[in-house]
């Protein structure tokens, strides 16, 4: 008998999708775009949420627009913005579902910083809003087809509830704007900082989210293999060995590791050891600490 997944959260979710700002007479702008597509299939893989697959049914918008409009707000960086904080940014004009999913319109407000104008009108922004499930069908076991070849767990979200939305950095992926993409780990993690007093929170978890990717797809420096290079460097190799072997780098610091307990060859540093174990199930580990330049090579993400 096998054993079932654990269903989703349903509270305090976050999906990023793609954002447009049209202009309009008088100099106003306004935001406009879809929360979902109806029936596109996405890969949620989310150390909190689980991995799976989701799809948002027609009509899982529609009393949410009708009943909670006027309790719905427009935030930058889901509020997390250092000068803007929870302030409204934007007024909703529009909400309603059509042909393709749930459509909104914004018109944005007097007084936002220019800087936030100008990377908007250059698309450098995405879209996010914040919801809670309120009904939806769950197949645990639903097989391998062809939009599902691992046959992950299936998620129909039928009704939710809408509190916020509005622009933040690196949302939608570039690639596929009708694609969701979940952004509840970066939102839960930059409330973690928030209490903690770390400024500009989610800034600070996008920036190292950001910079992990580079580090994950920069290519590896290539090593000298020429007799005359490797003749070269061998004096100050034993000379950096030597030096490892009795005083740790910053590196061996962090993780309790000098080269000589680890048995690392004479001339080669132990930055090549493996980094800290991932927790079993894929899960990432969180740090739960304020993140300082020193842990940036194991981000808490």
């Amino acid at each position: 008998m096998s054993s079932e997944s654990p269903r989703p959260p349903r509270e305090d979710i976050f999906r990023a999708t793609a954002l447009e700002l049209r202009a309009g007479g008088q100099d106003a702008l306004t935001l406009f775009g879809h929360f979902a597509v109806f029936d596109e299939w996405t890969e949620i893989d989310s150390w909190y949420e689980g991995r799976f697959l989701e799809r948002v049914a027609k009509g899982a918008f529609r009393k949410t627009f009708r009943e909670g409009r006027e309790q719905m707000r427009v935030l930058l960086q889901h509020g997390y913005d250092p000068e803007l904080g929870d302030r409204p940014i934007a007024a909703i004009a529009d909400l309603r579902e059509d042909d393709v999913g749930a459509y909104y319109e914004a018109e944005l407000l007097d007084g936002i910083p220019e800087l936030v104008i100008a990377g908007l009108r250059a698309g450098q922004y995405g879209a996010s809003f914040r919801f809670r499930v309120i009904r939806e069908l769950y197949d645990h076991e639903p097989g391998v087809s062809d939009h599902n070849p691992e046959g992950l767990p299936e998620r129909t979200i039928q009704e939710v509830e809408v509190r916020e939305f509005g622009p933040v950095t690196w949302g939608a992926y570039p690639a596929a704007t009708a694609q969701l993409r979940s952004l509840t780990d970066d939102l839960r993690t930059a409330a973690v900082l928030a209490k903690q007093g770390v400024p500009s929170p989610l800034e600070r978890v996008l920036e190292l989210r950001g910079r992990d990717h580079k580090r994950a797809t920069a290519p590896a420096p290539a090593r000298p293999s020429s007799p005359a290079a490797d003749a070269a460097s061998g004096p100050a190799s034993t000379t950096s060995s030597s030096r490892d072997a009795s005083a740790p780098s910053s590196s061996d610091a962090a993780t309790g590791t000098s080269a000589a307990t680890a048995g690392a060859a004479p001339g080669t540093s132990n930055r090549s050891a493996a980094p800290p174990a991932r927790p079993a199930g894929g899960a990432q580990p969180l740090r739960t600490g304020a993140p300082t330049d020193d842990t940036e090579g194991t981000c808490f993400l």
